[in-house]
């Protein structure tokens, strides 16, 4: 998903080439399996690294359960096909490249962040990129927005101390923080000899903090 958005899609070399590495070390891996008790005991490792990830926060907006309301990582990995026109709730750097690649299907796409700035946490270069395709391709961003409520056909916010409504919205997107998911550690306390947890599963970073992570992990375990 992080190799979707316009102007990231080299991190997809990245990706091939870790898989290509994985098979020429001879590195087993088992998609679709859920790690639990039997599999803990039948596999009996010495060492286990968590790196589980992380999980949307949803937030507590009238209307958040409406069906016409998604998450950013489900649009990015296709699940989700959106309309026409579309709202981006979260200006953050995950909802600026949600709101990209949206604009790169030829939707109508509208951004808005609560806070004063669009990205805050994403590097100086990338967003000059970034905002540049933004303003290219019609993606208008509103900062300064407080969500109030998601309405059938559109939603309602309040900028300056005013109440805005912008209707005619097919779908709107959430884009707002991460949690770490850690479901695993309190299982494993005790039954294993080392537990390391690794990435968003610690604490939700940037892509290459996570990567950083991960090969430290197996550096030195």
């Amino acid at each position: 998903m992080d190799a979707v958005p316009p102007y990231k899609q080299e991190l997809a070399n990245f990706t091939v080439w870790q898989k290509r590495q994985l098979e020429k070390l001879g590195v087993k891996v088992r998609m679709n399996t859920e790690f639990n008790k039997k599999v803990l005991n039948d596999q009996k490792p010495d060492a286990i690294i968590l790196a589980t990830g992380a999980t949307p926060i949803v937030p507590k907006i009238p209307g958040v359960d409406k069906k016409h309301v998604c998450q950013a990582n489900d649009v990015l990995a296709s699940k989700v096909l959106v309309g026409d026109s579309v709202a981006v709730i979260g200006g953050g750097e995950v909802g600026c490249e949600t709101a990209a690649y949206v604009a790169s299907l030829n939707k109508k796409t509208i951004v808005f962040e609560m806070q004063d700035e669009l990205a805050p946490e994403g590097e100086s270069s990338a967003n000059f990129f970034l905002f540049d395709y933004l303003e290219k391709h019609g993606v208008t961003c509103y900062t300064g927005a407080k969500m109030l409520e998601i309405n059938d056909d559109g939603i309602v916010c309040e900028k300056d101390g005013v109440r805005c409504e912008y209707k005619g919205i097919q779908n709107v997107v959430l884009a707002l923080r991460s949690k770490p998911e850690n479901p695993l550690q309190a299982m494993l306390e005790g039954k294993v000899g080392k537990i390391i947890v690794v990435g968003d599963a610690m604490k939700v970073a940037q892509g290459i903090d996570v990567i950083s992570a991960g090969y430290r992990a197996g550096y030195y375990i």
